[in-house]
């Protein structure tokens, strides 16, 4: 009796925490977080037609170690179901759709699956059959997949440009009534119509369901974004994203409706600072409004992950690592010996650390300064070449935030000294002058010398001969303002030694 009664109160609690445990569309919009699109790679007329190979199962452990939390997986069906009635799905495509949705749900990740590139339909909406057809395909979608996690969502149709606003509404209302039939509380994601960006969204009709979510994409301005045109970030270009963003988030708030972005990105061929402002722009925008976002991944001009490689570009930094409290608005400047590194703090931060590298997915630790710093000078030993570099801040949180990277082209550098006793002193200056000590200098030798502020300007020049083994700077009448400044040295053999030092 005892275990009978067991049994019956396990089956209770079971069918309420089902209940109770069910993810509604207010989870999804906290838990969602920051997502990738598995592009170019189930959409295209077969998989592998593309620029890509087929899906591989390492890929879901590759977004799962990067933090990634949403996989959107476009898959499209025309290729793959009969053009008459009944329009079945074929039984390999749709095998081949679940394994691949397994994975990610393997690794607890959302996922996202929807009919992508199905011009047919868009063409020839008001045909009937054609109509019949694509229902069809939802039917056995939604009975294929009735069983799995409610981490898996349907996503009805992707930018569904040539449909009118009255075709799409059409469209969202009966999907929705055919997935519901079998799936009644799966998260259905609709979209507006054309290439379904925001203002597309918020001129549809809302389904009245307590199971949906809307979706957005945007790659504005498309002559940068799409074409990699001109240049972006201007405070222009940001009050265009962040109205955007405000006044769609403004607009779910009011209408309790949860969106998100599924779509954005700027292609490879962009002004490489710009790209990188951009998708930061971007990432900062969705997280200060509520939007869980996808970046756009395609394995080519919006390329994030190097499939072949298992390996990342910079963007999965900036996606992952970039924050609200991040370091912004980085600028460098200089290019010829010195670097000059400026950004905005936009939070308290327990610790700053500078990173440079000849790539931007190789930097190291170059310096540790002050968590308060707004700006750095980087001495450069190697000229020719580009150089990357990226701010590291943690808050006083623990949580570790990142800059975007900054590249910055040098043409000429400091050649490096081979004498390894030279000391300048005293360091910081308090008066007048200033000493260099170095068993190199020779006795009676003539050296010119010049001092540059952290701007790289040279404030004056003049020679000093060595007595011994020091050389004596005489620093200008009027004393220097307190702050960072560079000496440089040549000597007689044409060597040249540069130094910073510190006035209090």
């Amino acid at each position: 009796m005892y275990r009978n009664f067991t049994l019956i109160l396990f089956f209770i609690i079971s069918v309420v925490f089902e209940v109770y445990s069910q993810i509604t569309p207010g989870d999804a919009l906290v838990q969602m977080g920051r997502g990738i699109n598995l592009g170019n790679t189930l959409e295209p007329p077969y998989e592998g037609g593309w620029n890509n190979g087929v899906a591989q199962e390492y890929y879901f452990d590759a977004y799962e170690r990067a933090g990634f939390k949403t996989v959107r997986i476009p898959v499209r069906w025309d290729e793959h179901t009969m053009t008459g009635s009944p329009y079945h799905v074929n039984d390999t495509w749709m095998d081949r759709v679940e394994e691949v949705v397994d994975w990610a749900l393997k690794r607890n990740l959302f996922v996202i699956i929807n009919a992508h590139h199905e011009q047919w339909l868009k063409d020839n909406y008001a045909d009937p059959a054609i109509r019949a057809r694509f229902d069809s395909i939802w039917v056995q979608i939604a009975e294929r997949f009735k069983d799995k996690s409610d981490s898996l969502f349907f996503e009805i149709i992707n930018e569904p440009k040539g449909l009118t606003q009255t075709q799409i509404d059409d469209l969202n209302e009966r999907i929705l009534g055919i997935i519901r039939k079998t799936n009644p509380t799966r998260i259905v994601i609709y979209s507006g119509n054309e290439w379904s960006n925001s203002d597309q969204l918020m001129a549809a009709k809302i389904p009245d369901d307590d199971y949906i979510m809307g979706y957005f994409h945007s790659y504005n301005p498309w002559s940068f974004a799409g074409q990699g045109e001109g240049t972006w970030g201007t405070e222009a270009d940001k009050n265009a994203i962040r109205d955007k963003f405000k006044t769609v988030g403004d607009w779910a708030k009011q209408n309790d409706l949860a969106i998100m972005i599924s779509e954005f990105g700027a292609v490879n061929t962009c002004d490489y600072n710009s790209r990188m402002r951009h998708y930061a722009f971007y990432v900062e925008s969705s997280m200060i409004n509520n939007i869980p976002f996808m970046s756009w991944d395609d394995g080519g001009e919006f390329s994030v992950y190097q499939r072949n490689d298992d390996a990342w570009n910079e963007i999965k930094d900036i996606l992952i690592h970039f924050y609200p409290e991040s370091p912004t608005d980085v600028t460098l400047s200089g290019g010829e010996r010195y670097v000059f590194i400026n950004w905005q703090n936009r939070a308290n931060y327990s610790k700053l650390i500078i990173e440079r590298g000849y790539t931007a997915t190789t930097l190291d630790t170059i310096a540790e300064i002050s968590p308060g710093a707004e700006n750095f000078t980087d001495t450069l030993e190697h000229g020719g070449s580009d150089y990357y570099y990226r701010l590291k801040a943690e808050l006083t949180d623990g949580e570790v935030v990142y800059s975007y990277p900054e590249r910055i082209y040098v043409t000429t550098a400091i050649k490096k000294n081979t004498v390894s006793d030279i000391r300048i002193f005293p360091n910081p200056v308090t008066g007048s002058e200033l000493n260099l000590r170095s068993g190199s200098f020779r006795v009676g030798e003539e050296y010119n010398y010049s001092i540059y502020s952290i701007t790289g300007q040279m404030l004056f020049a003049n020679r000093a001969v060595a007595n011994s083994s020091v050389l004596k700077i005489d620093l200008p009448d009027t004393s220097l303002k307190p702050g960072i400044y560079f000496l440089q040295v040549k000597g007689a053999d044409a060597k040249t030694l540069s130094l910073k030092f510190y006035v209090k």
